[in-house]
């Protein structure tokens, strides 16, 4: 594998980030790319959504929806869309960053067939060691796989550490960010944090995630993901949340005016702040829409606890959102609570 088929490399990987970060996604094997799971079974444990923690419910819920979705809005320049708080946001992303410095510092020819290792100096300090095995030196196949460790890297404002392997499972097309083409990848966390050098908050995930991406033309693609275990440790200052995703898919697209959109189905089991231990049932019933640099205008998601108590999440505009509670998950809705986006923030 030459310099210029690492660049080729980087296109597909680009082309991934299109994708939900914090929580992780799997790949096309769901049915997921036409929005079509519908995540888990209802859980045997979880607090009981209430008036009283409803807000806190969703914030903690929509963060680990975000998660996952954050690929999805994220764009071939890695910029990130606004999201509630974005407690690990930017994982993925950071990941597939690391993962293009080290193409961009791999040897100069790989023989067929081979595997090589190299190491790389990250611009802030920390290093990272690239390590790829392919089948053809001309040009990215299927059954190809790298594998980035990180220590202390640091780029921009994140330092780095930890492991991402990558297969890619298949691609058809030449691959750019212009071009008509597209690939199958599978990802492995192993302890991969991203820490915020001007917050300190951090995100720390192990899991897996695999993920389609079929591309027509510059940011215009339709991309899927599914996965069976994530977990995730989020630090921001004084709270520490601790969480893991199963059996989650998620689905989306990006047009060239910077529309996203996406759904994501999961269930979601952890400690979280003000909550405590709790497990939800997380499902998209109305894809959610976002132009890059603003809040959602429009997603509905349902959220079910263990004792059958439920939200309905509901987008009213890139401000407002309606919490419908369901006591008994009976489908009427006994109480509804407004907030606002910024309100959400604040509780994640």
């Amino acid at each position: 594998m030459t310099i210029s088929t690492s660049r080729a490399t980087k296109a597909i990987l680009i082309g991934a980030t299109l994708l939900l970060a914090a929580c992780g996604g799997g790949g096309g094997s769901t049915g997921s790319a036409n929005g079509s799971g519908t995540g888990s079974s209802t859980p045997v444990t979880g607090v009981a959504i209430t008036s009283a923690n409803s807000k806190d419910v969703s914030s903690q819920v929509y963060s680990a929806s975000q998660g996952l979705n954050n690929q999805v809005t994220s764009t071939p320049g890695i910029v990130t869309a606004v999201s509630t708080s974005g407690n690990g946001s930017g994982l993925l992303d950071a990941a597939l960053q690391q993962l293009y410095l080290a193409l961009e510092h791999q040897s100069a020819s790989l023989p067929v067939s081979v595997t090589a290792t190299d190491t790389a100096s990250c611009s802030g300090g920390g290093s990272v060691t690239f390590t790829a095995t392919a089948a053809n030196s001309s040009t990215v196949s299927a059954g190809d796989q790298v594998t980035i460790n990180t220590s202390n890297c640091v780029e921009g404002t994140v330092k780095m550490n930890g492991s991402l392997h990558m297969v890619f499972n298949s691609i058809t097309g030449t691959p750019s960010m212009t071009s008509a083409w597209s690939a199958a990848l599978g990802l492995t966390f192993t302890g991969f944090s991203v820490t915020e050098n001007f917050t300190g908050a951090s995100n720390t995930a192990t899991g897996d995630l695999a993920l389609t991406y079929n591309q027509s033309g510059l940011n215009n693609a339709s991309f899927s993901g599914s996965g069976n275990s994530l977990q995730m440790h989020i630090v921001n200052g004084a709270s520490t949340t601790d969480y893991t995703l199963t059996s989650y898919d998620y689905s989306g697209s990006v047009t060239p005016a910077n529309l996203y959109t996406y759904r994501a189905n999961f269930t979601v089991n952890g400690n979280f702040p003000r909550l405590g231990n709790a497990t939800y049932v997380v499902h998209t019933t109305t894809d959610f829409k976002q132009q890059r640099g603003s809040y959602p205008s429009q997603g509905v998601m349902t959220v079910t606890a263990g004792d059958n108590s439920s939200l309905k999440f509901t987008v009213v505009n890139t401000n407002t959102v309606q919490l419908g509670l369901d006591k008994n998950n009976d489908g009427v809705i006994e109480e509804t609570i407004t907030t606002t986006w910024s309100e959400l923030d604040s509780l994640s």
